[in-house]
């Protein structure tokens, strides 16, 4: 609840509406409502484009523990909504697992709309792999690995759990791949040697050669530190693509969104399905 007095207010709906200032005046009152109209300046689906971030979470981070171990699914269709997010996934990942899971489905959340898809599939965090370097393991149509009941079960590093996942079908890849990946300077490509010492793209250039990993995540991680490996797979033949994340909220807690529409999939992009979204 607001106590009365004047307050400056700034509003939008992410990148594609002008962000807007109002001064508002709350009174001494039982009950009050504003009404603020957005302006759209560009709607890329029109020209065959997609928002979307392929790595936001509902629990763990900023999220609460008590009463309900992290959000509900309606909670996260609100941050997907409010940034107008073609394509929002939500991972489920080691705080929380267990709780969170159980709205998994290996289908688009019954909650989407038509122009906001919500989906939940995994980040590998928090697992026995981890030092390796986490996973989004998205579009899945089961969540638990083979013969596994706890996440301790879990292979110790990725290429099973990539190659598990390509099996059905599923778009995997790197988390935060800068991490553990730190190069001096500026210069792409450096012959540097990282000290793979985080939890990004450690295992990339393993998992790449046995054609498991589909993309490493960006933006949310120093550019250099990033783009360094990818290039270098890219000038040995590889194909990976890279997909811009927020991780939403533990590595930023500004907006699901922000960094991810630069990774907007066209309608004849391989990422799709037949319909044209990449979920």
């Amino acid at each position: 609840m607001l106590p009365p007095g004047k307050y400056e207010v700034s509003y939008g709906r992410g990148p594609e509406y002008h962000e807007s200032q109002r001064t508002i005046e709350v009174p001494q009152a039982a009950k009050h409502k504003e009404a603020f109209k957005l302006a759209r300046w560009i709607k890329l689906a029109d020209q065959g484009w997609f928002s979307g971030d392929h790595h936001i979470h509902s629990a763990g981070c900023a999220h609460y523990e008590s009463p309900a171990e992290g959000v509900q699914p309606a909670d996260m269709l609100r941050h997907i909504l409010g940034e107008d997010l073609n394509v929002g996934c939500v991972l489920s990942w080691g705080p929380c697992w267990y709780f969170q899971k159980q709205f998994f489905e290996g289908k688009v959340n019954k909650l989407s709309t038509p122009d906001n898809l919500m989906r939940y599939d995994v980040e590998v965090s928090g697992f026995p792999s981890s030092h390796a370097g986490h996973l989004c393991l998205l579009r899945l149509t089961e969540d638990d690995y083979p013969n596994t009941t706890r996440i301790d079960e879990w292979p110790s590093w990725d290429l099973p759990v990539l190659q598990w996942g390509k099996s059905q079908g599923a778009v995997v890849g790197f988390s935060h791949s800068g991490w553990g990946l730190k190069v001096a300077g500026n210069k792409l490509p450096t012959y540097e040697v990282p000290p793979y010492d985080g939890i990004g793209a450690n295992e990339y250039i393993v998992d790449v050669a046995h054609d498991a990993c589909d993309f490493i995540s960006a933006v949310d991680t120093p550019a250099v530190w990033e783009l360094n490996i990818w290039y270098h797979t890219l000038n040995c033949g590889y194909t990976a693509r890279i997909s811009g994340e927020t991780d939403f909220p533990a590595s930023t807690a500004n907006a699901s969104g922000w960094a991810a529409r630069t990774s907007s999939c066209p309608r004849t992009s391989r990422w799709t399905t037949t319909n044209g979204w990449p979920v």
